[in-house]
């Protein structure tokens, strides 16, 4: 028999608003995929990176976290 003794979450610290998100990209998405991320209802994300917008336009990955630290 398994018992759960414990459950936590982890957030990674770097928030980035959708409207952020989309006003960072608008000159690479589609007016048709803009309506649809904006349409998804997710007000935030979250990322163990930095400049997560950049990264999504092609800049280097600026991690800050790991999934280890996270799961720790």
């Amino acid at each position: 028999m398994i018992s759960m003794i414990s459950a936590s979450t982890a957030t990674p610290q770097n928030r980035i608003s959708t409207t952020e998100l989309v006003a960072s990209m608008m000159h690479k998405l589609s007016p048709e995929l803009i309506n649809t991320i904006c349409s998804l209802g997710v007000e935030n994300r979250y990322s163990a990176m930095d400049n997560y917008a950049d990264f999504l336009t092609g800049a280097p990955m600026n991690p800050t976290s790991s999934t280890t630290e996270l799961g720790v």
